[in-house]
């Protein structure tokens, strides 16, 4: 090939065109050609970047560098041109091998093939779930989200929970996206642990609940507020239940005792309802203040 090149390049079967050497400030005008000789597009002043195996080093006083790519598609790709997946490695950071302070991705969504790695552990995912707070509610609903589309399980964590009064601290699905909550008697079966020493059944005032503490939790104090963590697994569709396991602690005061006391329930959502979208939490009696977070759980089968 001449250089610079006079004539007509051909690229290979891949879409690679012969490489041109040229001095680092010489430039182009480039016509692209399909097999026919048909004119398709044409690049005015395109600047040489170098030689094969040196270095890029530009500076843009601008402090924007753009690549465009076909319908809006932009491929920077590492290693050689064979597609072998043995080969290539990029590094993005500060100058000359240093640490940069920043890395920004701003994308709707943003899809990794490999593993994410931070000082060599691995990543099993990084989610943003700021916490929810609530006050003197008497129903607070929180959404089961859908991202990742499909999902179907979830920790949730309700903490700081304070009651305004004695009572039972309930909860019960949504499957419509929050429109309506089941409270039925064959909506739920159940079973409570308190203190891991006695088993309680299903509410006999209200059985179309979910129990999250059992009847007769005092008011908790404000200086001593209720923990409760959950985990969710619904099924996306059909017959099979959905299953909740939550842990409680409280600072119970019953009977004049003053001690942290432990509760755990195992819960099913009965019905051929599908996938669960909300979880309502509420008091029995009077209302409760707190704070929720919400973290999807990935590898459960999520679309």
């Amino acid at each position: 090939m001449s250089n610079p090149t006079s004539g007509a390049d051909v690229a290979d079967s891949s879409g690679y065109f012969p490489q041109v050497f040229a001095a680092g400030n010489a430039v182009f005008d480039i016509t692209l050609k399909d097999a026919a000789g048909v004119a398709l597009t044409t690049y005015v002043g395109v600047p040489s970047l170098g030689t094969s195996s040196g270095n890029l080093a530009l500076d843009f006083t601008n402090c924007r560098y753009q690549v465009r790519g076909s319908a809006g598609t932009v491929h920077v790709e590492a290693g050689d041109p064979t597609g072998d997946d043995i080969g290539g490695t990029m590094r993005h950071g500060g100058w000359n091998g240093t640490q940069g302070d920043l890395e920004t991705l701003d994308f709707a969504l943003v899809n990794v093939s490999g593993r994410l790695k931070e000082q060599n552990f691995r990543l099993q995912g990084v989610v943003r779930t700021p916490a929810t707070t609530f006050s003197a509610a008497s129903t607070v609903d929180i959404p089961l989200t859908n991202d990742p589309t499909g999902c179907r399980a979830w920790e949730i964590t309700i903490f700081d929970v304070v009651m305004s009064t004695t009572g039972t601290l309930q909860a019960k699905f949504s499957y419509d996206g929050g429109v309506n909550f089941k409270g039925g008697g064959t909506d739920y079966s159940q079973a409570v642990v308190f203190n891991a020493a006695s088993v309680a059944s299903a509410f006999s005032s209200d059985t179309g609940v979910l129990a999250l503490l059992t009847s007769g939790a005092s008011q908790t104090p404000t200086n001593k507020p209720a923990l409760i963590k959950i985990t969710v697994v619904t099924p996306n569709s059909g017959s099979s239940a959905t299953v909740m396991l939550s842990e409680a602690l409280i600072y119970d005061t019953t009977g004049g005792a003053a001690l942290p006391q432990r509760f755990s329930a195992t819960n099913y959502g009965l019905g051929s309802y599908g996938r669960a979208t909300h979880l309502r939490f509420l008091p029995s009696a009077g209302t409760v203040t707190g704070a929720y977070r919400v973290v999807p759980l990935r590898g459960f089968g999520e679309t």
